[in-house]
């Protein structure tokens, strides 16, 4: 009897969790990319998207080792390869970007020479001994480090629903594209107007995301250090 309330307690500690990081923007990002990720799996293999009821799944079709893939699959796309292909993409607009934008962008800016660079204000906290200074460092470097995080992430997530939209010449429909069917469907005034607010929010976003995580510097990372007359 004494189990029940322990595993009740940890169903609720574990939901108390997930609504707690739910209002996270990264975890928001994660959960996106594993849903697409999952739909686009169960469209190629399977000839189901997510929206299947589990009824219909069968345990010995879906194995220990197609979950297992599926799992290496993800933490190697969030972990490698969508931060190489972003970094590639980058690189591809870096040329333009200094050779047309940057002049014309750099005529119409005022230059503060009380921004700097970590890593020269680094070296001169280091031989003043700056603690203050060093503190400042840090906690720029772990925001910085959180921000490419994100569009890290959110750069994987613009590729997935891209892919989960395009995926055809399949048997079943994948999530976005059921979702974008969906809209067409007559639910009413108001029930159409909140689902093509909630749907066109989620692609603005996308379409955010995708263009800043693109920009050459959004890496930028300079921190502002007054200099002192």
């Amino acid at each position: 009897m004494s189990e029940t309330p322990n595993a009740a307690v940890k169903v609720l500690s574990s939901a108390s969790s997930f609504i707690e990081r739910s209002i996270e923007f990264r975890y928001f990002l994660l959960f996106s990319c594993f849903i697409l990720l999952l739909d686009s799996c169960l469209v190629i293999f399977y000839s189901k998207n997510i929206l299947t009821p589990l009824s219909e799944y069968s345990i010995d079709n879906i194995s220990a080792g197609a979950i297992l893939f599926f799992l290496a699959l993800f933490s190697f796309l969030m972990s490698c390869f969508f931060k190489f292909f972003r970094k590639i993409m980058q690189l591809a607009l870096i040329h333009p970007y200094f050779k047309w934008i940057e002049p014309n962008r750099k005529r119409n800016e005022i230059n503060s020479s009380d921004y700097t660079y970590p890593s020269l204000l680094e070296k001169k906290a280091i031989i003043k001994q700056d603690s203050f200074t060093l503190d400042r460092l840090n906690h720029h470097q772990n925001e910085q480090n959180s921000i490419q995080t994100n569009l890290d992430i959110g750069f994987g997530m613009t590729v997935l629903f891209i892919y989960n939209y395009f995926l055809l010449d399949y048997d079943i429909s994948s999530l976005t594209q059921v979702l974008a069917t969906y809209l067409e469907v007559d639910n009413g005034f108001w029930i159409n107007r909140l689902i093509n607010a909630v749907v066109g929010s989620y692609i603005l976003l996308i379409i955010f995301i995708f263009i800043f995580s693109l920009d050459p510097e959004s890496g930028e990372d300079k921190i502002y250090s007054p200099k002192n007359d």
